[in-house]
């Protein structure tokens, strides 16, 4: 199977084109609040017309990511302690401590030390508790 030939040409009026009609952030980093405002209404716009057109999803992809790359340079989010990851899962899956410590093996008080802080997780913990609220252990890192 052989590669298909790209037009320069073609391609870059086409690139032009829709540079133009996108108001930029396809051709370029986005910077500012307002090109980031303007690029968030073209993903709807993109994935609508991806269901007439699937090749349309490398579009998507690259608005995405310029997307993603100005939102972590703009608002970064604070790394969360794994302890404060544990709360998070149990609170969103409805886990008891009482519930956790039957389901892992682990004492109730060892949970609590845990949860708050006191003690660090050890990696078999992070194995355990990972396994009982069906996540990745890497979530607990």
């Amino acid at each position: 199977m052989t590669a298909p030939t790209v037009d320069p040409e073609a391609l870059f009026l086409a690139w032009k084109a829709a540079s133009v009609h996108a108001g930029g952030p396809l051709a370029r980093y986005i910077e500012t609040e307002g090109q980031h405002a303007a690029a968030l209404d073209l993903p709807e716009a993109v994935w609508e017309a991806k269901a007439r057109s699937p090749e349309l999803g490398s579009l998507l992809g690259l608005l995405a990511g310029h997307i993603a790359a100005y939102e972590e340079r703009a608002f970064p989010m604070p790394a969360s302690p794994p302890h404060r990851l544990l709360a998070f899962l149990m609170e969103q899956q409805g886990v008891t401590v009482a519930a956790l410590a039957q389901a892992t093996g682990i004492g109730q008080e060892e949970l609590d030390d845990l949860l708050s802080g006191q003690q660090d997780l050890t990696r078999r913990q992070m194995h355990t508790l990972a396994q009982a609220l069906h996540v990745s252990p890497q979530v607990l890192l």
